[in-house]
């Protein structure tokens, strides 16, 4: 109870890392009662902020439909900017989605490249995800993919100095 205390007043003050934490604490009723509007408000408020663990979470709650209707290409445009940000469990939930066609047309291409830039970033499921994709793609979509997701890493190491 005080740590959601804690976290409203730094929350309504603008800090962008407690917004999301706030968003979870109501969401799982954390020391407070389990409140999906305040969840969604606070984790709105961060996810438009650019905030990538906000993006992930509020996807989740569209591709669920828990606590707001489901909407499946809203949760497939937040795990993008998640994933875009680095969210390695959003690029890999992004990737699964393009392979299903779930909130996205179906795509393998961008699925097998979602789950590498993941597999590169420690995703252990997604190494199992690129051999069950790769066996349904022809082998240059596979490299063509595969050198897109080292470009990606390359461009984004060099951010993340």
């Amino acid at each position: 109870k005080l740590a959601a205390q804690w976290y409203e007043k730094l929350a309504k003050q603008g800090d962008v890392r407690a917004q999301p934490s706030l968003g979870l604490i109501y969401a799982r009723g954390y020391g407070v009662e389990k409140d999906m509007t305040l969840a969604i408000k606070w984790l709105n408020l961060a996810a438009i902020q650019r905030d990538p663990g906000a993006q992930y979470s509020l996807s989740t709650l569209y591709f669920l439909g828990d606590g707001i209707p489901q909407n499946l290409p809203e949760s497939a445009r937040l795990r993008k900017e998640a994933a875009i940000r680095g969210h390695v469990q959003a690029q890999a939930d992004l990737g699964r989605m393009y392979e299903e066609g779930k909130g996205v047309d179906k795509n393998l291409r961008q699925a097998y490249y979602w789950l590498a830039v993941a597999a590169q970033l420690g995703d252990d499921t997604a190494p199992a995800d690129l051999r069950r994709i790769s066996a349904n793609m022809p082998a240059d979509q596979v490299r063509d993919a595969e050198n897109q997701a080292r470009e990606w890493m390359a461009k984004a190491k060099k951010i993340w100095k």
